[in-house]
């Protein structure tokens, strides 16, 4: 994140329950415009939707909320059994 980001804060947060178990990132970054992931993918860029196609095979889901200068969360759930 600090690579991409330019972050000075990082928080990592693991959860769980009977059934999930949850990871969320998020930093102080610069944040980027939700459009521009379209953008990179059609140049070949797939990172976000490569971890995204993954959680899905495993049953889970992949979520990123972002806006430019306003930081980046990355939520990863994934089914326990």
């Amino acid at each position: 994140m600090v690579k991409h980001a330019h972050a000075r804060h990082v928080v990592v947060a693991l959860s769980s329950d009977e059934r999930h178990a949850v990871l969320v990132v998020q930093d102080d970054g610069c944040g980027y415009d939700p459009d521009v992931p379209a953008l990179r993918r059609s140049e070949g860029h797939l990172g976000i939707e490569l971890l995204a196609d993954r959680a899905r095979t495993l049953g889970g889901t992949l979520s990123t909320t972002a806006a430019p200068g306003a930081g980046t969360t990355v939520r990863l759930e994934l089914p326990l059994s």
